[in-house]
Formats: structure tokens, sequence, C-alpha cells
């Protein structure tokens, strides 16, 4: 007797979650990213974050989608955590000027001067906006080692190439 009764609940229960699962879209790596890059258009950071990190899901050698997350990481101020997915993008054959600078602004709020200073070669930006930026950040970092005449130098260029560049 019992068990007929459990029957219905149990079909219930079943078809409950049969027709739940259905109403949720699946979407590629691709598809999820394009959707975070829309999040973080419309300044919906968590969801962009969420979607960024599903496209991961979907696909772990997805180099751009780790580069995004990380630059999007670097402006919600989680510099480990930018400076992990950056490094990733990289190691994934994802390479250009701009990724590298975003790195290097990790480590700027880690307090990884030294990573900075030692690494960042100004030579490998032709483009005035990148190279304004490349100063900025070697600038900023001779500032967080205390030294402000440095500092006062690279910024200087710094701004005198953005002008440039606008």
């Amino acid at each position: 007797m019992k068990q007929k009764k459990l029957a219905p609940y149990l079909l219930t229960v079943i078809i409950t979650s049969l027709v739940g699962g259905c109403g949720q879209q699946e979407y590629s790596d691709v598809e999820y990213m394009n959707r975070a890059l829309d999040y973080v258009d419309a300044h919906k950071y968590e969801s962009a974050v969420i979607d960024f990190k599903n496209a991961l899901v979907k696909n772990p050698k997805n180099a751009e989608a780790r580069w995004r997350l990380g630059k999007l990481y670097v402006e919600l101020g989680l510099a480990a955590d930018a400076e992990k997915e950056i490094e990733r993008a990289i190691s994934l054959g994802l390479t250009g000027p701009e990724i590298e600078l975003d790195l290097f602004d990790s480590f700027l709020l880690q307090a990884k001067y030294d990573n900075v200073i030692e690494t960042i070669q100004f030579n490998k930006y032709s483009a005035d906006a990148n190279k304004s930026r490349a100063y900025a950040i070697a600038g900023m970092a001779f500032l967080g080692k205390g030294d402000a005449t440095k500092a006062e130098t690279l910024l200087k260029r710094s701004l005198k190439l953005k002008a440039n560049a606008n």
C-alpha cells in the first residue's frame, strides 16, 4: 500500500526535475565570454565574473577569457587573482602589450614593485598609448619603492606620450 502512495510523489519529483532543467540555456565558452563582456559594459561586474568563469568551465584553455577575467580582477582590486589568470592566459599563448601591461598592473596592486621595475621594457611598446601606460606603471612602481625622483621622470614621460597619443 505504501509503495502505491509513494509512486505518484516520485513521479512528480522526476518530472519536475526534468522540466526544470529544460529552461536553462546552454552556452559555448565564446558565448559566455561575450555575455560577460556585455555585463562589463553594463557595469554588472559580479555577473561578468560568473560568465567568465562559466566560459572557463566550458573551455579551460580559452586564453582570452582568462585574460579578460584577469583584467576585470585588476579593475576590482583582486590583484592576486588577476595575476593568476593573466599568467595562465600568457602560458596558453596569448601575447600582446595590453596583456603584459595588465599583468604589471596586478603587480602594482600587490606592491610587487621589483617585478615591474626588473621586467618592464619600454622599447617593446611601439604605440604611444602603450608606451605611456608602461612609463606610468613603472613610475608608480618607483614611487611605491620611495624613489620620487625616478617616479616623477617616468610619470612626466607618460603624460607627454599620452598627449601625443590623443
